[in-house]
């Protein structure tokens, strides 16, 4: 039987996509992107084109690595979400919110592990980060979260959506050769510290003998790497 520990911090962790809650905003015009499973919320055509073009380049890259979004999702920008926070993914809502390029450069906290991606470069993969929760959340999960799993998706997919020189960037400070087991990528890591995560998560992924295969055992839910625990 699963401890009463274990369960209050299972009913969190399954909330933890919807913490970054967004603050209420006018909705916008609906535009469906020609990716065609998208729809960008907003009342500026050229942002609306803008934000298209980068779902298009988002699903383009997920789906090069075995991650498919089959389900409608709409997106929307927004000036201002709860503090911290660039983008959520509103489980059960099919719905998408990111800060806008600009409210990111203002927000980003400059000792990230990824403060030094260029502001444009970083919403792009912010993005993709959502889109990978959006694209996961099809996933069975036998417990009450599933939220290890779900974030080293989201975060490996965010990464090797930057440009090689990032990557390079990123994997200069990492001991990329040091065995990781997936035991050190639980949800308590995460939450506790979510750089840390992405980090041992990328490494953890760039061991495996092909990544993206690796990634496709994950969507398929053949790979898991949370698991039931006991008192």
């Amino acid at each position: 039987m699963t401890g009463s520990f274990w369960s209050d911090t299972a009913r969190r962790l399954g909330a933890v996509l919807t913490l970054c809650a967004g603050f209420a905003g006018a909705g916008g015009a609906q535009t469906v992107c020609e990716a065609g499973t998208v729809t960008v919320l907003t009342q500026d055509p050229a942002q609306a084109a803008f934000l298209c073009d980068s779902v298009a380049s988002g699903l383009s890259k997920l789906a090069a690595c075995n991650v498919t979004l089959h389900h409608p999702v709409t997106v929307e920008l927004r000036d201002r979400l709860s503090a911290g926070c660039m983008g959520v993914y509103h489980c059960g809502e099919d719905r998408i919110e990111l800060l806008t390029p600009e409210a990111m450069a203002a927000t980003r906290n400059p000792d990230g592990r990824l403060a030094f991606v260029e502001t444009q470069t970083y919403f792009q993969s912010i993005l993709v980060h959502e889109l990978a929760h959006a694209a996961y959340a099809e996933v069975p999960c036998p417990f009450d979260s599933c939220l290890a799993t779900n974030e080293y998706v989201a975060n490996t997919m965010q990464v090797m959506s930057l440009p090689a020189a990032d990557i390079a960037r990123l994997e200069a400070d990492l001991d990329m050769e040091t065995r990781l087991s997936r035991d050190s990528l639980n949800p308590f890591l995460y939450l506790m510290a979510p750089d840390i995560f992405l980090r041992k998560a990328w490494v953890h992924l760039n061991q495996r003998p092909d990544p993206c295969a690796y990634i496709g055992q994950i969507m398929a839910g053949r790979v898991l790497l949370d698991y039931e625990r006991y008192d």
